[in-house]
């Protein structure tokens, strides 16, 4: 087993900020991990898989060059034939099992050029034409570097965006619950997810840092914030919308993986829904077929409607990113909020700049707001005509807001977390707390 192609890609993914699962004594990597890298990809797959990048961050705003590999490059240092690794790269893109940057910008053998260049301008014109020039020349030279290292063939590939990386573990764990097909094989990778991320704890890993920092950020909508109060655009929802290229509604994998195994609690009260992927990542899903364009009105309007049958919206902790995806999180699915409430990982989601507030002049103290709370945190004394919030427990989402019948119940500014300026910046701290 020292010499798996397995336990390759797993040190591979080992070197990200995120981690790879580990066992629960620590002294390697999870078993129920290793046997769900079996399951996604074939021996042939993984001897090739095991010598692919992988991917630049999740919340990346950039498409980092040099995280792809063309597949005479991949030939060239795996020894195996330029023809069978190109039937391999092709069997794992089709099952959207290794990052295939073609399939990101939707782009066939003529379109190349074209698709490029609007991808980037999409993404990047917020940030001016000086940024999609450098992200073009950045191209240019590395395809030049990759041609002198592996030969004018394999630099061609490059520059034409024949390109392959390996997915982060964020895309790996929910690739086969980005769907509602169920086979065997997914069934057997749900049952596994359960054993490496809840069993072996790699939710500690995945939704903070080992030291607690938490990778997503609570986020509220306008409406539901007294207007009174100070809002920055980047820690209210629509604005968020707003402030993106693009948006695409993906199947929520936590609520898929969760319905497919007989277990979702929710199943009453909430859809499977969607996560809103903005940006350059909701284009990279509907390339890869795994969701489906939305205006952002559209979005916003899908948000809304979420929030309405109660469900939290978060977003990655950082500010400056027009590439991020919004997840709309329950308290029994969601691989980030059930930190807080069915596991033992407290600072999971980072709780927005407010709390809420009840205006007893106008509150019928119905309870509608604490029977909402996903996180317990207010309780209302019918009787006594009490409303008492715990702050501690709240994340400041608005939820309860949304429910108000009565317009009562507000939210007001408290500063109490600071999101990272950048999502380099997250990847970085929480890169530092996982070593």
């Amino acid at each position: 087993m020292k010499d798996s192609p397995y336990i390759a890609i797993a040190a591979n993914i080992n070197k990200t900020a995120w981690r790879a699962p580990k066992s629960q004594s620590g002294d390697g990597f999870s078993k129920a991990f290793l046997e769900y890298l079996m399951l996604l990809y074939t021996p042939d797959e993984a001897e090739v898989a095991r010598h692919l990048k992988v991917i630049n961050d999740i919340f990346s705003t950039t498409i980092e060059p040099a995280s792809f590999m063309t597949a005479t490059q991949l030939a060239i240092i795996s020894g195996q034939p330029l023809q069978e690794v190109n039937k391999v790269l092709k069997q794992m893109s089709d099952k959207n099992i290794v990052v295939n940057m073609r399939k990101i910008i939707k782009a066939s053998s003529i379109t190349w050029p074209i698709k490029t260049v609007a991808v980037l301008w999409n993404t990047y014109r917020g940030e001016g034409l000086k940024e999609v020039a450098r992200i073009l020349i950045s191209f240019i030279r590395n395809s030049l570097e990759n041609m002198n290292e592996y030969g004018l063939k394999s630099g061609f590939e490059f520059i034409s965006m024949r390109l392959y990386a390996f997915p982060h573990i964020s895309l790996l764990k929910n690739i086969q619950n980005l769907h509602d097909q169920v086979s065997p094989e997914v069934l057997k990778g749900a049952e596994l997810y359960k054993k490496f991320f809840i069993e072996d704890k790699f939710y500690k890993f995945y939704e903070t840092g080992a030291k607690g920092t938490p990778l997503y950020r609570t986020i509220p909508v306008a409406k539901t914030i007294d207007p009174e109060q100070k809002i920055l655009d980047t820690e209210e929802a629509h604005k968020i919308i707003d402030a993106a290229a693009s948006a695409t509604l993906v199947p929520c994998p936590c609520r898929e993986r969760t319905e497919k195994l007989g277990i979702r609690e929710c199943k009453e009260r909430n859809p499977i829904g969607s996560c809103i992927m903005l940006g350059l990542m909701g284009q990279a899903m509907e390339g890869m077929g795994l969701g489906r364009p939305a205006t952002k009105k559209q979005a916003k309007d899908y948000l809304d409607a979420m929030m309405e049958m109660g469900l939290v919206a978060t977003t990655e902790n950082s500010e400056e990113n027009t590439s991020r995806v919004i997840c709309m999180c329950c308290e029994c699915c969601c691989s980030e909020v059930r930190g807080r409430t069915r596991w033992d990982n407290p600072t999971a989601v980072a709780p927005s700049n407010y709390l809420p507030k009840s205006n007893r002049t106008i509150c019928t103290f119905c309870g509608r707001c604490a029977d909402r709370c996903l996180f317990h945190a207010i309780t209302v004394d019918k009787n006594d005509k009490k409303w008492k919030l715990k702050p501690e427990l709240c994340i400041g989402c608005g939820v309860c807001a949304v429910g108000c019948e009565q317009s009562a119940v507000k939210l007001h500014r408290v500063e109490r977390h600071q999101p990272f300026k950048t999502p380099q910046d997250l990847y970085k701290h929480i890169n530092m707390e996982n070593r």
